[in-house]
């Protein structure tokens, strides 16, 4: 009677070739997609700087600290526009002037629309625009005395659109006494009243 041979593969010693195969493949499998999630980050950073460098940049500063104030009339402050970017752009604008006699953490939040104006790069005269804010309040006797006496703030909000960038700014003056000029403003202490681009969303 013939023997039969046995078809138990359970003892069967493993195929390494298979098993190395295996392994490369799968080594080969991460390190594509690394360097695909690689690739991805580098072009955002890339295209990120190349916003950078040629987007428009708009940043609204006050002209200077002395101001008229005249009884019966509203106060007006005067912001220049400058473009610190490389490229030129249509600015709209909303803001607001007010005075306080006590302190406020975010200024005015009644925003009146402003002009649009077309900002061009750079500086000097012939490259910066700028908006005239006016205040909702006539300026009375008691006012003035108060601003003459250095008491209150005077704060300026603005708000600047252009392309899809946003700047909002919140200026805090204080008076000088007997002098009715504004001292050296700071920005407000409300977080939300100052921000750039993606923070102010």
């Amino acid at each position: 009677m013939a023997r039969r041979e046995s078809t138990d593969v359970s003892g069967a010693e493993p195929n390494w070739v298979d098993i190395a195969t295996f392994v490369v493949l799968l080594l080969t499998l991460i390190a594509v997609a690394w360097y695909t999630r690689e690739a991805v980050v580098a072009i955002k950073l890339t295209r990120q700087a190349l916003e950078l460098n040629y987007r428009p940049y708009i940043r609204p500063v006050p002209y200077d600290r002395s101001i008229n104030i005249s009884i019966g009339r509203p106060l007006q402050i005067d912001i220049h526009l400058l473009n610190l970017g490389r490229r030129p752009t249509r600015v709209s604008s909303r803001a607001s002037v007010t005075y306080s006699y006590s302190h406020l953490d975010n200024g005015s939040p009644k925003f009146v629309d402003l002009s649009a104006k077309f900002v061009w790069p750079g500086s000097g005269a012939d490259k910066e625009s700028h908006v005239v804010i006016t205040s909702d309040k006539l300026v009375d006797d008691k006012m003035r005395d108060d601003m003459n006496e250095g008491r209150g703030w005077l704060y300026v909000n603005i708000q600047v659109e252009y392309d899809e960038y946003t700047t909002r700014l919140c200026y805090e003056y204080p008076f000088i006494t007997h002098s009715l000029v504004l001292g050296t403003p700071k920005l407000c202490s409300d977080a939300a009243s100052n921000c750039v681009d993606e923070a102010c969303k």
